[in-house]
């Protein structure tokens, strides 16, 4: 469970030796910024807990050491826990899919979208979040409107100089 304003960064591996540490195993995304980090939440039955980085040591898979944790026996009630961190500190890491698509969709604006099959459909005069998916207005030539889903399956290039978007559309859509 991810708690607001929390973001999941990894979690606690097995632990390593007597003396409290966890092997680390941090999400790529997010591994720079755990590797830093002073303090970090564990979620214990579901609540998060800060706990003080003592120290993080090795390389490939990092070894770390809580400064409240010193025996195996506490930490293994610890082992296998989820790592959070406060969005702030998670950083652009933190920026989810859907967010990175929302950026990349709303700045198609006024790109021409060109279907690999039949050519020029027209161009993109908004981008509007619907509640299953993102789609772009395009006008048509005839002053038409019609909503095409941007599907990350439908689109086969985008050429941001020229400002076209390649789209690989199911038959018909552009017919509707």
């Amino acid at each position: 469970m991810v708690h607001a304003n929390l973001v999941a960064v990894g979690q606690l591996g097995r632990t390593h030796g007597l003396k409290g540490e966890f092997k680390l195993l941090p999400e790529e995304a997010f591994q720079e910024v755990v590797l830093e980090a002073d303090t970090l939440f564990v979620s214990v039955k579901g609540t998060p807990v800060p706990h003080f980085v003592e120290y993080i040591r090795g390389e490939g898979t990092p070894i770390i050491k809580f400064e409240d944790i010193d025996d195996i026996d506490s930490a293994r009630s610890l082992q296998g826990a989820q790592l959070l961190l406060p969005e702030d500190q998670a950083g652009e890491a933190a920026i989810s899919e859907e967010q990175q698509f929302a950026a990349l969709f709303t700045a198609l604006t006024g790109f021409s979208v060109v279907d690999v099959h039949t050519g020029l459909v027209g161009r993109i005069e908004s981008v509007e979040e619907m509640p299953s998916q993102w789609m772009a207005v395009v006008r048509k030539s005839g002053a038409r409107q019609i909503f095409i889903p941007l599907h990350p399956g439908l689109i086969k290039d985008i050429d941001e100089k020229k400002q076209i978007l390649y789209m690989n559309l199911p038959e018909g859509l552009i017919d509707l």
